[in-house]
């Protein structure tokens, strides 16, 4: 739901195994009968909002799954730039 163009509530979720998933009724591509599509917006930290959609007939059993862009990836990002000067091997130690 939106407020307004300018101010939009959060629809989008950090993702997490307690969001809520939407149910709705749609129409099976393969038997024409109705089937329910489970669809969850959510949010991976530090990447992008996306829509995970799952659809599932009861009466003949088709399924299929897919997910969606739910925004565009940041016009602003970080440039990392590396330059080797040695050729000398390094040992990282991760504790």
């Amino acid at each position: 739901m939106i407020n307004n163009m300018n101010n939009p509530e959060k629809i989008f979720v950090d993702i997490n195994p307690d969001n809520p998933v939407t149910e709705i009724e749609s129409l099976c591509v393969n038997c024409h009968k109705n089937g329910i599509t489970r669809i969850l917006l959510t949010k991976i930290p530090f990447f992008k909002e996306i829509i995970i959609m799952a659809f599932e007939c009861p009466e003949c059993g088709f399924k299929s799954s897919e997910v969606q862009p739910g925004s565009s990836l940041s016009d602003n990002g970080i440039h990392f730039e590396l330059n080797v000067v040695s050729q000398k091997v390094f040992t990282i130690f991760i504790i």
